[in-house]
Protein backbone atom coordinates (compact mmCIF):
# COMPACT_ATOMS: atom_id res chain seq x y z
CA UNK A 1 0.00 0.00 0.00
CA UNK A 2 1.36 3.43 -1.16
CA UNK A 3 0.25 5.99 1.45
CA UNK A 4 -0.76 9.54 -0.48
CA UNK A 5 -0.58 12.83 1.41
CA UNK A 6 -2.55 15.93 -0.16
CA UNK A 7 -1.31 19.23 0.32
CA UNK A 8 -3.46 21.97 1.06
CA UNK A 9 -1.77 25.22 2.04
CA UNK A 10 1.02 24.50 3.32
CA UNK A 11 -0.87 21.59 5.66
CA UNK A 12 -0.31 18.01 5.10
CA UNK A 13 -3.66 16.45 4.86
CA UNK A 14 -4.81 12.81 6.16
CA UNK A 15 -2.75 9.69 4.16
CA UNK A 16 -5.28 8.07 1.63
CA UNK A 17 -3.74 4.96 1.48
CA UNK A 18 -3.84 3.03 -2.20
CA UNK A 19 -1.94 0.49 -3.67
CA UNK A 20 0.24 0.62 -6.86
CA UNK A 21 -1.95 -1.96 -8.86
CA UNK A 22 -5.37 0.90 -8.42
CA UNK A 23 -3.29 3.65 -9.65
CA UNK A 24 -0.31 2.27 -12.64
CA UNK A 25 -1.64 -0.90 -13.86
CA UNK A 26 -4.87 0.86 -15.36
CA UNK A 27 -2.82 3.71 -16.19
CA UNK A 28 -0.50 1.61 -17.64
CA UNK A 29 -2.66 -0.32 -19.82
CA UNK A 30 -4.60 2.02 -21.06
CA UNK A 31 -1.87 4.27 -22.58
CA UNK A 32 -0.32 1.04 -23.64
CA UNK A 33 -3.15 -0.01 -25.72
CA UNK A 34 -3.85 3.70 -27.36
CA UNK A 35 -0.43 2.46 -29.12
CA UNK A 36 -1.08 -1.03 -29.30
CA UNK A 37 -4.13 -1.48 -31.41
CA UNK A 38 -3.00 0.61 -34.19
CA UNK A 39 0.26 -0.63 -34.43
CA UNK A 40 -1.25 -4.54 -33.84
CA UNK A 41 -1.92 -5.28 -37.35
CA UNK A 42 1.86 -4.27 -38.76
CA UNK A 43 3.09 -6.83 -36.68
CA UNK A 44 2.64 -9.73 -39.01
CA UNK A 45 3.76 -7.57 -41.99
CA UNK A 46 7.53 -8.53 -41.29
CA UNK A 47 9.01 -11.38 -39.21
CA UNK A 48 10.94 -9.99 -36.62
CA UNK A 49 14.47 -11.33 -35.91
CA UNK A 50 15.86 -10.94 -32.38
CA UNK A 51 19.98 -10.76 -32.03
CA UNK A 52 21.40 -11.46 -28.20
CA UNK A 53 22.98 -8.03 -28.36
CA UNK A 54 19.54 -6.07 -29.24
CA UNK A 55 17.76 -7.73 -26.15
CA UNK A 56 20.71 -6.72 -24.09
CA UNK A 57 20.91 -3.29 -25.14
CA UNK A 58 16.92 -3.12 -24.84
CA UNK A 59 17.92 -4.49 -21.12
CA UNK A 60 19.80 -2.05 -20.52
CA UNK A 61 18.10 0.57 -21.93
CA UNK A 62 14.89 -0.07 -19.36
CA UNK A 63 16.69 -0.25 -16.25
CA UNK A 64 19.87 1.55 -16.51
CA UNK A 65 18.87 4.96 -18.74
CA UNK A 66 15.15 4.71 -17.77
CA UNK A 67 14.61 3.06 -14.67
CA UNK A 68 17.65 4.28 -12.54
CA UNK A 69 18.10 7.82 -13.86
CA UNK A 70 13.85 8.02 -12.95
CA UNK A 71 13.97 6.99 -9.81
CA UNK A 72 17.32 8.91 -8.92
CA UNK A 73 15.64 11.77 -10.28
CA UNK A 74 12.60 11.23 -8.12
CA UNK A 75 15.00 11.22 -4.96
CA UNK A 76 16.20 14.01 -5.48
CA UNK A 77 13.12 16.43 -6.14
CA UNK A 78 12.40 14.89 -2.53
CA UNK A 79 15.44 17.26 -1.07
CA UNK A 80 14.71 20.59 -3.43
CA UNK A 81 11.62 23.26 -3.70
CA UNK A 82 9.02 22.89 -6.15
CA UNK A 83 10.50 25.68 -8.02
CA UNK A 84 13.96 24.40 -8.46
CA UNK A 85 12.40 20.81 -9.85
CA UNK A 86 10.25 22.55 -12.49
CA UNK A 87 13.55 24.72 -13.34
CA UNK A 88 15.52 21.14 -13.79
CA UNK A 89 12.90 19.26 -15.73
CA UNK A 90 12.08 22.22 -17.70
CA UNK A 91 15.79 22.46 -18.96
CA UNK A 92 16.26 18.69 -20.06
CA UNK A 93 15.41 19.79 -23.46
CA UNK A 94 18.64 22.10 -23.33
CA UNK A 95 20.37 19.42 -21.72
CA UNK A 96 19.70 17.24 -24.23
CA UNK A 97 20.91 19.24 -26.67
CA UNK A 98 24.12 20.73 -25.15
CA UNK A 99 25.55 17.22 -24.81
CA UNK A 100 24.09 15.94 -28.63
CA UNK A 101 26.53 18.85 -29.53
CA UNK A 102 29.38 18.25 -27.78
CA UNK A 103 29.45 14.48 -26.92
CA UNK A 104 27.80 13.12 -30.50
CA UNK A 105 28.79 16.46 -32.25
CA UNK A 106 25.62 16.84 -34.05
CA UNK A 107 25.08 20.58 -34.92
CA UNK A 108 21.56 21.56 -33.64
CA UNK A 109 19.02 23.28 -36.46
CA UNK A 110 18.02 27.33 -36.03
CA UNK A 111 14.97 25.46 -34.72
CA UNK A 112 16.36 23.35 -31.88
CA UNK A 113 19.08 26.67 -30.92
CA UNK A 114 15.77 29.07 -31.04
CA UNK A 115 13.61 26.17 -29.08
CA UNK A 116 16.74 26.23 -26.10
CA UNK A 117 16.45 29.57 -26.26
CA UNK A 118 12.97 30.51 -25.04
CA UNK A 119 12.85 27.15 -22.43
CA UNK A 120 16.26 29.68 -21.31
CA UNK A 121 14.28 32.45 -21.50
CA UNK A 122 11.47 31.50 -19.53
CA UNK A 123 13.34 29.68 -17.02
CA UNK A 124 15.05 33.07 -16.63
CA UNK A 125 11.58 35.24 -16.58
CA UNK A 126 10.41 32.98 -14.07
CA UNK A 127 13.56 32.48 -11.53
CA UNK A 128 13.65 36.87 -11.45
CA UNK A 129 10.31 36.82 -11.22
CA UNK A 130 9.99 34.66 -8.26
CA UNK A 131 13.30 36.28 -6.16
CA UNK A 132 11.20 39.64 -7.08
CA UNK A 133 7.64 38.78 -5.81
CA UNK A 134 6.84 41.29 -8.52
Amino acid sequence: MTCFYFYLEGVRADCIAVSWSEVIVPAVTRESSWVFIPTFPFLFLQKPTFHIRDILLLIILGTVFTGISHSLFINGLKNIKTQTAGVISSLEPVYGIFFAAFLLKEIPTLREILGGIIILGTVFYSTIKSKCDC
